[in-house]
């Protein structure tokens, strides 16, 4: 029985891998994300890098799917940047895959 657990350990072991991959590349997408909203709100270098750092590390929940995209919306609409929804959500889409690309060739 000593293959069926080796195969087990290694399904376990590519599941784990592939966890990893999509929590960094979820993160690496996020602070993208981030930076370029920063710009758009005109925040520069330690403000856009606070603002970067609370979105990624503020709430792991936001790390996975799109309310990612609808705490920009909000923040954006605060900073009185007039931007639709729709321009978000392309540019994540566009850094999603950015930040894939980047993670798979490390």
């Amino acid at each position: 029985m000593t293959w069926e657990r080796d195969r087990e350990q290694g399904y376990e072991a590519q599941y784990a891998r592939q966890e990893a991959t999509a929590f960094r590349s979820a993160a690496h997408r996020n602070r993208m994300l981030a930076r370029w909203a920063a710009e758009l709100m005109g925040l520069r270098h330690r403000g856009a890098d606070s603002y970067a750092d609370a979105l990624v590390t503020g709430d792991v929940a936001h790390l996975r799917g799109r309310a990612v995209v609808a705490k920009i919306a909000s923040d954006l609409r605060a900073a009185g940047v007039a931007i639709p929804q729709a321009q978000i959500e392309a540019m994540f889409d566009h850094l999603d895959a950015q930040a894939r690309a980047e993670i798979a060739t490390e």
